[in-house]
């Protein structure tokens, strides 16, 4: 009984040791207007890679969204949609590489204004995407944008995993091993080390 409690205690102690990795990359899409603007989206996620095909970009943890055009700024807390809350006016993935595009998912393709930004009596908004076209209207006047994905931390860094100290080890194992002491002296047995 003493060695199956030994190896369980073992055990546990090296599992709790044991570091694992997780994912945490910060993720930025940088976007170029037509009309001499430019924004930058970034999100994080806890995967190997930036590219999520089935995700919702603005639904991720860490959505922050800047778009400036001219002496106009715009971010995320800004954003409405057309038809409702996100997932309807945010940004998806198509599944081509890097293929970045404003979607609308139940309320049909070619959609306009589905993303709004709004920042006083200035307006920017990006019409769905999924078409090909990749349209966006500030104060009505349209023009085209492009967006390019980029991982700002590479999958290899692991994120910080919270462990106990050594000391915090130390008396956990005085804890098991008084536990297991007074376990069998109730049993009538006799550790065979004493």
């Amino acid at each position: 009984m003493l060695k199956k409690l030994l190896f369980y205690v073992n055990a546990g102690i090296v599992l709790m040791l044991a570091s694992s990795s997780a994912f945490a990359l910060t993720c930025q899409i940088s976007f170029q207007l037509s009309g001499g603007g430019s924004g930058v989206v970034t999100y994080s996620v806890a995967t190997p890679t930036c590219e999520l095909p089935t995700s919702y970009i603005s639904t991720l943890a860490g959505f922050t969204a800047t778009f400036t055009v001219g002496s106009t700024t715009w971010t995320q807390a800004q954003l409405t949609a057309k038809y409702g809350p996100a997932p309807f006016g945010s940004l998806y993935f198509s599944g081509a590489p890097n293929d970045v595009y404003w979607d609308d998912p139940d309320n049909g393709s070619g959609d306009t204004d589905i993303a709004i930004f709004t920042n006083g009596a200035n307006v920017l908004t990006f019409d769905e995407g999924d078409l090909g076209s990749r349209v966006y209207r500030v104060n009505g006047q349209a023009g085209t944008y492009t967006a390019q994905l980029a991982q700002q931390q590479s999958p290899g860094v692991a994120a910080a995993i919270p462990t106990l100290s050594q000391w915090a080890l130390v008396l956990m194992g005085l804890l098991v091993g008084s536990l297991a002491w007074r376990q069998l002296q109730r049993n009538g047995r006799t550790p065979p080390f004493s």
